[in-house]
Parts: structure tokens; sequence; C-alpha cells
């Protein structure tokens, strides 16, 4: 009787770690599971800022497209002037900042819009 009584204790013992090996596995589980919705929520977060940036780089080289076209209206306005002042177009240094200011917009929108294509392929 002793022998199935200590039979009867093995296993309850044995049962006993296999439950605690099965409530081991089950936390580990979890814990992957909880980092891997701490994962995408830090993706989605990502994202989310890629988009905004997307957006306020669109708005910027609207604002560049918008200020070109003043450049061009003011190198008209100037050219105008000079004539009716009967002095060349360089003579107050104006065409030099018109010329910077052009490039420069042109270059920013080149920029621009290469930036924003490539955030538009992530999507």
């Amino acid at each position: 009787m002793s022998y199935f009584k200590n039979l009867s204790e093995e296993q309850n013992r044995l049962n006993l770690k296999s439950e605690k090996v099965e409530l081991s596995i089950a936390d580990d589980v979890k814990k992957l599971y909880s980092e891997y919705i701490d994962l995408e929520e830090a993706e989605s977060g990502a994202l989310r800022s890629v988009n905004n940036a997307r957006n306020d780089l669109e708005k910027m080289e609207s604002k560049y497209k918008t200020l070109l076209k003043e450049i061009g209206s003011m190198e008209k306005k100037l050219d105008k002037a000079m004539n009716d002042l009967g002095v060349g177009r360089g003579t107050f240094g104006l065409d030099d900042d018109l010329r910077k200011a052009k490039d420069g917009a042109e270059q920013r929108i080149k920029f621009l819009s290469k930036a924003i294509s490539q955030l538009n392929n992530i999507f």
C-alpha cells in the first residue's frame, strides 16, 4: 500500500511540475505578444510622424512654388520700372537678389519633390 501512496505522491509532484512548466510557457508567450503589440504601436506612431512630415513638406513645396510665381511677377515689375527710369536692371543689385531667390526656390522644389516622392513610396 505504501508503494501506491508513494506512486500517487510522485504523480502529484510530476503534475505540479508539468503545470508550472505550462504556466511558465504561457507567461513567456504573453510577454512576447505584449512586446509585439508595443512594437506595432511604435511603428504606427513612426508612420504617423512620417505622414505628418510628408504633409509638412508638401506645404513647403507649395509655398516655394507660390514664391517662385511671385518672383516671376516681380521680375516683370522690375523690368518695367527700370525701363521707365531708363536704367539697367542690375543698377541697384535687385537683380542678384531675385536670381538668388529664384535659383534657391527652384532647388528646394526639386529637393522637396524628390523627398515627397520617396515618402509616398513608403505608403
